[in-house]
């Protein structure tokens, strides 16, 4: 695996179930849409017991993925970098990939289809990429990971019936290998 991503193969079972149920308690009208009829987000609020997984996190989010969409590799705008936590997923079809270098220059730039449908405060590089199957490494996505958001990086979700859902938490203006080293090793 590339160093721009690590799989949290013995991340507890525990929180990822504690997330999950916490999924279920959200309306899905409440989402705030990323990708007309492709992507939507829930915010959980900060006073809800999930934050006391991650006492350092400012933000958590389920990001729900329609039956059939491809999330095009891209820098995510407010954050370094984050952990993701697969809440709904069926490998095969679904999963997550991540560029195998930090070097953005080997990459190919496209401009965005469509705007962004909600706001946030942009934090270093941001951008949309080509999908080159080379330059990236994927992920059944059946354990959480934690990445670099400044490296192009999306999903897929080619199940024709359900839709993807995972947990993402940020960890304000930490950098990536601020937060490879704090995370607890017995993680990894």
């Amino acid at each position: 695996m590339a160093e721009t991503v690590y799989e949290l193969t013995k991340f507890p079972n525990y929180i990822v179930e504690d997330f999950k149920s916490l999924w279920t308690t959200f309306l899905q009208e409440e989402g705030i849409e990323v990708s007309k009829n492709e992507m939507w987000k829930y915010k959980v609020p900060k006073d809800k017991s999930i934050y006391s997984h991650f006492p350092q996190a400012n933000l958590i989010e389920y990001y729900k993925m329609a039956p059939g969409f491809f999330n095009s590799p891209h820098l995510d705008r407010g954050r370094w970098c984050a952990v993701n936590i697969p809440i709904e997923n069926n490998p095969p079809y679904t999963d997550f990939f991540v560029g195998k270098y930090f070097h953005l220059a080997k990459y190919t730039e496209k401009p965005r289809r469509d705007p962004y449908y909600d706001k946030t405060t942009d934090l270093g590089p941001t951008g949309m990429f080509i999908y080159e199957e080379e330059k990236f490494e994927h992920n059944r996505f059946t354990n959480p990971l934690v990445f670099s958001t400044k490296v192009p990086h999306g999903g897929t979700n080619m199940r024709n019936t359900d839709y993807r859902v995972l947990a993402t938490v940020t960890f304000g203006v930490k950098t990536y290998e601020q937060l490879i080293n704090e995370l607890p090793p017995e993680w990894f």
